[in-house]
């Protein structure tokens, strides 16, 4: 059989429409039916239908896996636009590309949504590995921001002091009170979070013994003549 009678049970209509449209009005061999859509078999007609599942899809497919993490919709309209960017689309033109083919000539019958998931799984792996990945650093990003807020209250005058010590330990206090302990492994974290705090000065006492020279330069960097060093000498 010469043609493709192509369809969706998830979407209804929206899948044939965007496949249409791709297409091209009046594209040949094309002919819309109700929810569904008649096209002739081509590579015209393999390529407009990678690129429906491949572009259109996409961010349909990742708002349905999105909605199994526990977020709120707020949430889920921050992290689906971050989650689609993370995904390049050229990385799998290929892969769509041939798998169209090879399923137009051998079927006669393709279901978007089961053609995506069962033909595609390399493609879907990835968009959920990527919502994921956008989820967690939305979360992280809210976290993180929260964290700021709190650490700089309007009532802070913008000091800073910060103890070094041997087993790698960092403390971090600031003039409202606040106390931050990390360790030596997230000292680009700790450079991440002065930098956004920006204290008008910054008291380094290091007692590390020498150990902690890549944090002290990245201080010095960052707060020049606002930053005051006391080190302990063995």
């Amino acid at each position: 059989m010469p043609y493709l009678i192509v369809s969706s049970m998830e979407y209804g209509d929206i899948f044939p429409k965007l496949l249409l449209k791709r297409l091209g009005a009046g594209g040949e061999g094309s002919l819309p039916a109700g929810d569904r859509c008649i096209i002739k078999k081509s590579d015209r007609a393999a390529k407009a239908i990678s690129e429906t599942l491949l572009y259109d899809l996409k961010p349909l497919e990742m708002a349905r896996i999105l909605n199994f993490l526990p977020v709120s919709l707020r949430d889920k309209k921050e992290i689906l636009p971050r989650a689609v960017k993370l995904v390049p689309d050229e990385k799998h033109a290929d892969y769509v590309l041939n798998a169209v083919k090879e399923y137009m000539s051998n079927e006669n019958v393709l279901i978007a949504e089961g053609f995506l998931r069962f033909r595609l799984p390399l493609l879907l792996d990835e968009w959920a590995i990527a919502v994921d990945r956008a989820g967690e650093e939305h979360i992280l990003s809210e976290e993180y921001s929260a964290l700021i807020d709190y650490l700089s209250p309007e009532e802070s005058d913008g000091e800073a002091n910060m103890v070094l010590y041997g087993d790698g330990k960092i403390v971090l206090s600031l003039d409202n009170g606040s106390r931050i302990e990390s360790t030596g492994e997230e000292e680009n974290g700790i450079l991440s979070l002065l930098s956004a705090l920006d204290p008008k000065s910054i008291f380094v006492y290091d007692l590390s013994g020498g150990k902690s020279g890549k944090l002290l330069t990245g201080i010095r960097m960052l707060f020049g003549e606002r930053a005051c060093f006391f080190v302990k000498r063995d």
